[in-house]
């Protein structure tokens, strides 16, 4: 426990933010440049790549391991280039034994093409060279390929979770989980951060001190390798082929009005900026470029070689001198895509404009669904807009749209599944009150409403999660009712169960038929919670347990994830919470606040709270 407690305090040190501690090697492996989920159809031309930093350890002898799992059977690679099918997995051999290397991005197979179905592909090292597995020295890393025909779905498998904790070879590379969940994805999508992970080094991007690079290759003293000046609000950042995408906003654009006889006036409108920032050396990062954009950009992704970002336009009031009155500009949401597949030609490849206001999206790799409205804080009515972002090269199209009572409040509350997008939204009237909508998106031009489900009548709305074919809703007014609801059939989605608990849920993470839920617990004062929710039974969900943090006798609680989610941190192999929160009490005059980073363990029937790290600053980042 003490070794734990030292380890997480160092990393969450780095600059208050907790970002994870990494083993030395680091081995990668890709399909077509992409790691993590990939899919391709089933005409596409796949290349497997390897790659391999051994980090301090360069030079150590190690068993190197490449293995495949598809249809059930498993497949190690051989140094002759074959993959040789084995009956247990016990009997797996090495693909090669030897001292560890600096090894490149290296192709190390090419096919024209894969039949259609799912692949797990396993790269590893284990420093026991002994030609057995060692759970307790081997890193690995994964790629899952979903081949489909070509011009149809592809459904993904994931790969199990690397379990180190249990005993035998099977454990270590366990086989992939069954899913129902169908996406239509042939591109791969990327989520930006302020906090990015790259081999051995950390990435923090920050308003005050731009973007810093730390080398975390020797955990015991990690080191500052390098920072770079980036002005501005950062938004996100994307971290790609020894370039770092960063997205800014606040930095004000001048606008000047021309009046009639010839003088000018000016004023500021709110713009954003794609600066790129060369990476390849570490220790000299260098802004080699930068794209401006109009307006505040709300949301982004990289899809492909596109980056897609969403931006709004506020209003300006400016005083137009030929007319001799006072004007606003309009109010209105665009979405350009980015070409940047070469770093040193960075180009806008098209703009859709659409008016109103946009706070989230939903994103395919087929598609951007638009959630707007049509005032700044989407109060009224929502329209969803379907746009076409199938084109590679950056073309978009804009299809259909719908208009739905309600707003949409976070971007949990969108979903794409089998031809329907599913939708939250929440209508404030004299009572409120809660909608599910599903939206039938089979053809892009003509979206139609097919299903709805209505509840939380006089109750306000908190944390919703889809998830496969079921969705989970929070509302609030006294009491926080977990509503679960049937989506199986989209015509007639149903509501199956409701349970009654003290509190609110606002972020909920489900993990098969258990729902782990970030919270309040407001029944002695207003205190951050975490809760466990059986739901293997939808018709009767029930509460495992909840755990609260904060004073026991006053005062409240908050924590930095109520607004971004990131910061919340669930470990599945290591059954572990991360939980950042802030504590204050008021003791007879005597006020009292502690930033805290809390540690619970959590399985499939309990959460048991464990020690706390206390920081200086709030914890935006935990790993």
């Amino acid at each position: 426990m003490k070794k734990m407690m030292q380890m997480l305090s160092l990393v969450v040190l780095v600059m208050a933010i907790c970002t994870g501690v990494y083993a030395a090697p680091e081995p990668v492996i890709s399909v077509n440049g992409m790691t993590g989920d990939v899919s391709l159809k089933s005409d596409a031309p796949i290349t497997i790549s390897l790659k391999l930093s051994p980090g301090e350890k360069k030079g150590a002898d190690a068993d190197w391991w490449l293995v495949c799992y598809v249809s059930g059977k498993w497949y190690y690679y051989k140094p002759d280039g074959k993959l040789t099918e084995i009956s247990d997995i016990s009997s797996i051999a090495p693909a090669y034994q030897g001292k560890l290397f600096e090894v490149p991005a290296t192709d190390i197979v090419s096919i024209p093409q894969l039949p259609v179905g799912n692949y797990t592909l396993i790269f590893g090292v284990d420093l026991n060279m002994n030609g057995k597995v060692d759970k307790d020295s081997l890193v690995v890393k994964t790629v899952n390929i979903a081949v489909s025909e070509s011009g149809k779905r592809s459904d993904f498998t994931t790969a199990g979770a690397i379990n180190y904790a249990g005993d035998g070879v099977t454990t270590v590379f366990s086989a992939p989980a069954k899913t129902d969940q169908t996406t239509e994805v042939t591109r791969a999508i990327e989520e930006a951060d302020i906090i990015k992970v790259e081999g051995n080094y950390l990435y923090l991007l920050n308003q005050y001190k731009g973007l810093t690079i730390c080398d975390m290759s020797k955990p015991d003293s990690p080191s500052i390798a390098g920072r770079v000046a980036v002005t501005g609000q950062p938004i996100d950042m994307y971290i790609r082929d020894s370039r770092a995408y960063i997205i800014v906003s606040a930095t004000y654009q001048t606008i000047y009005k021309i009046a009639a006889d010839g003088t000018t006036s000016s004023t500021t409108a709110q713009g954003s900026r794609i600066q790129v920032a060369d990476i390849s050396d570490k220790t000299n990062p260098k802004l080699a470029g930068s794209f401006d954009l109009k307006g505040r950009v709300t949301d982004s992704r990289i899809v492909g070689n596109i980056l897609y970002a969403v931006s709004s336009e506020q209003p300006v009031y400016y005083w137009d001198y030929a007319v001799n009155q006072s004007k606003v500009s309009e109010q209105n949401v665009y979405v350009a895509s980015i070409d940047i597949s070469d770093p040193k030609n960075i180009r806008e490849a098209d703009r859709k404009d659409f008016g109103g206001t946009a706070r989230y999206i939903h994103v395919t790799d087929q598609a951007i669904f638009i959630a707007s409205g049509s005032d700044y804080y989407g109060n009224n009515n929502s329209n969803i807009t379907y746009l076409d972002i199938s084109d590679p090269a950056g073309k978009m199209v804009k299809r259909g749209s719908i208009d739905l009572p309600g707003s949409v409040n976070d971007k949990f509350k969108m979903d794409y599944y089998n031809g329907y997008f599913r939708v939250c939204t929440y209508q404030w009237n004299s009572k409120g009150i809660s909608f599910l909508f599903v939206i039938d998106v089979k053809n892009p031009d003509s979206p139609k409403q097919v299903g709805s489900v209505k509840l939380g009548e006089g109750e306000q709305l908190f944390a919703t999660r889809f998830d496969g074919n079921r969705a989970y809703m929070v509302t609030y007014k006294m009491k926080d009712p977990l509503w679960v609801i049937d989506l199986s059939d989209p015509a007639n989605p149903a509501v199956k169960g409701e349970l009654i608990v003290p509190g609110w849920s606002t972020y909920i993470e489900p993990k098969g038929d258990r729902l782990i839920a970030l919270g309040v617990d407001d029944e002695n004062g207003w205190k951050v919670s975490v809760s466990l929710f059986d739901v293997s039974k939808p018709e009767k969900p029930g509460l495992i347990k909840r755990v609260s943090f904060g004073d026991k006798d006053s005062g409240w609680s908050s924590s930095t994830a109520y607004n971004d989610v990131k910061a919340f941190t669930v470990l599945e192999d290591s059954g572990l919470i991360l939980l950042p929160y802030t504590t204050s009490s008021d003791t007879d005059g005597n006020y009292k606040t502690e930033n805290r980073l809390q540690l619970i363990d959590y399985s499939a029937a309990d959460l048991n709270t464990r020690g706390w790290i206390s920081q200086k600053g709030s914890v935006l980042r935990s790993r």
